[in-house]
């Protein structure tokens, strides 16, 4: 996993590779600070894993298409989950290379701080769905940081069967457990 800074825009980007029974996403070393992203990340599987859902592991494809609409919405050519070309979460994320069987989107707008946007949509039967979707298993997040309206975009996925096989970053599939 990799974190991605670009000016104001924050987007934590992690190599989606084979998951071994048992694994769980990666943790960060302890000692070294979050950035709003990777706390992000962990509030969403702090709520499913109380929730009892399993947590959900970073994408890169899921996280380009995040980021994307959540730039297109700060730039005004997008409204909610549609953007101005007409598209919808399901195009934008096959259109970065991610072919779902099932996918979700989440928006929040106007708070920064992972904990309110996370509270905020377990307040909200739709975007609650979402969130502690058990079928669900990887995320992309994406942010726009201003000071007068923070954006976030959670793109949620799971894909075939055979793609959700993985294993920690650190291991490879013939020395994980």
């Amino acid at each position: 996993m990799r974190i991605l800074r670009s000016g104001s825009v924050l987007c934590i980007l992690g190599a989606s590779s084979a998951l071994v029974s048992g694994c769980a996403p990666p943790l960060r070393p302890a000692g070294c600070p979050a950035n709003p992203a990777q706390q992000l990340l962990m509030e969403i599987n702090a709520v499913r894993t109380r929730e009892g859902a399993l947590p959900l592991w970073p994408n890169i494809q899921l996280a380009r298409a995040a980021q994307g609409h959540a730039q297109a919405l700060a730039d005004g050519e997008a409204s909610g989950h549609f953007g101005a070309d007409g598209s919808d979460p399901l195009q934008r994320i096959t259109d970065a290379g991610y072919l779902p069987n099932a996918f979700g989107e989440d928006i929040a707008m106007g708070s920064a701080a992972p904990r309110l946007i996370v509270e905020a949509w377990m307040r909200s039967p739709a975007h609650r769905q979402v969130l502690l979707d058990p079928s669900l298993r990887e995320v992309g997040l994406g942010g726009i940081s201003s000071p007068d309206k923070p954006i976030w975009v959670a793109d949620f996925g799971a894909r075939a069967q055979a793609a959700e096989t993985r294993c920690h970053p650190w291991t490879t599939p013939s020395t994980a457990t």
